[in-house]
């Protein structure tokens, strides 16, 4: 379900963020990806609040990314505002687009077939990104993905890795060892990048967070689910994100069967995860399944929640360790105002706190996580205190305030280069 107008009360909100008025014009940022925008994908979400939030920081940025044929002849700030609406962020952000070959669908949609149309997009637009990075020579480049950190390697030019990896591919650490600043998302993955050989003087840990314009008009539990259609008038207990298996979805689906007095809200499944999801809750009339929205839409949906979920992700369905990689969506749910439901992994752990901000429960056991659902289910008073502290935990955890710290970093960068 699309909500359109749904921030219109909201004012000019998000497009009234202004300029900070201390300037940083004395380095030249280059945020690069290979991956199409806009995507479902996180990484592509993450790297659009990073730039917009380091523009309205007064840095002077660009990001570049790939330029399929259809959009060839888009022009900037076209292309600006078509990235803008679906993520949700101010429409000024400089775009970049180079050309490069088609790609069919979003990643988690592709065939084996048209995943090696993406590899020759992605290969494409990196051979544009290195010729336009070798002319117009930025003081540094801001990469995620292993791929754009080769390039900007290649280029000479100082490579800020970002990234949540706490397994580093064998492969990918001699590339690691070569970028000028490799920024974590958590004290977890910053040890793990030490570990692989990194000096600790060049790791930072900088995480996530999120972005106040996109939360804007705050909305009442009635409010949002009469804009959804949501007629339920239960508790609702609320996941929204990816919904691959990897990602704990069927976890959830576990956790109400086991609570049947509380309605299951999941926003974002493919259509894949929709066929099978539908299978795995047959039977359980407290579980929806909602497709994906663009990222701007979401709050809406956190807002329609009494208990918002984090499941316990895997590195590949089935593993029976949990996987550690402190997802974005927990700053946004801390600043939605309403209690969450979480794993007790050692990332989750860095921002959330049991029986403050947080209910956490036993990676990978679907009975604890019902037991503490059960917690909250039982006590407004429990769920109130929960979301109020986790609101007031939250400012510190915007995406300006990483960009003031990210900042810092490109200036150390360059004047090491």
């Amino acid at each position: 379900m699309r909500v359109s107008g749904w921030r219109e009360r909201g004012g000019n909100g998000i497009r009234n963020i202004g300029y900070a008025r201390r300037l940083v014009r004395s380095v030249r940022i280059c945020i690069l990806s290979e991956r199409p925008f806009p995507d479902p994908g996180t990484d592509t979400e993450q790297l659009v609040r990073t730039a917009s939030a380091l523009l309205h920081e007064g840095a002077e940025i660009e990001l570049v990314i790939p330029a399929d044929p259809a959009h060839w002849l888009e022009g900037r700030r076209a292309r600006a505002q078509r990235i803008a609406r679906y993520y949700g962020v101010p429409d000024d952000l400089p775009v970049r687009g180079l050309p490069a070959l088609p790609r069919p669908g979003g990643l988690a949609e592709m065939t084996r077939g048209e995943l090696l149309f993406g590899s020759a997009q992605a290969a494409s637009f990196l051979a544009a990104a290195l010729a336009w990075i070798g002319w117009s020579r930025p003081d540094v480049v801001h990469v995620r993905t292993p791929a754009s950190l080769g390039t900007a390697i290649l280029t000479r030019r100082p490579a800020v890795y970002d990234t949540y990896r706490v397994d580093v591919p064998v492969a990918l650490r001699p590339l690691v060892r070569r970028a000028a600043f490799v920024v974590a998302h958590s004290a977890l993955a910053a040890s793990s990048i030490v570990g692989v050989g990194v000096p600790a003087e060049r790791v930072r840990v900088v995480r996530n967070g999120w972005e106040p314009a996109s939360m804007e008009p705050r909305l009442e539990r009635g409010e949002a689910r009469a804009l959804l259609g949501l007629g339920s008038s239960r508790l609702v207990a609320l996941y929204a994100g990816h919904c691959r298996p990897d990602k704990g979805a069927d976890e959830l689906i576990e956790v109400a069967a086991l609570r049947p007095e509380i309605d299951f809200v999941l926003v974002g499944a493919a259509p894949d995860d929709l066929a099978r999801l539908a299978w795995r809750s047959a039977g359980l009339p407290n579980v929806k399944v909602w497709p994906r929205v663009p990222p701007g839409e979401v709050p809406v949906w956190l807002y329609a929640a009494d208990v918002l979920l984090i499941p316990t992700p895997r590195a590949r369905p089935g593993d029976p360790a949990p996987r550690t990689v402190l997802p974005i969506k927990t700053y946004q749910y801390m600043v939605a105002g309403r209690a969450i439901l979480a794993p007790r992994t050692a990332d989750i752990e860095e921002v959330l706190e049991d029986g403050h901000t947080a209910c956490l429960f036993s990676p990978l056991d679907a009975g604890d996580a019902a037991r503490r659902l059960g917690e909250l289910g039982s006590s407004p008073e429990l769920r109130a205190r929960i979301a109020r502290a986790a609101l007031e935990e939250s400012q510190a955890h915007t995406f300006r305030e990483r960009a003031r710290r990210l900042i810092e970093i490109y200036r150390a960068s360059a004047v090491a280069h």
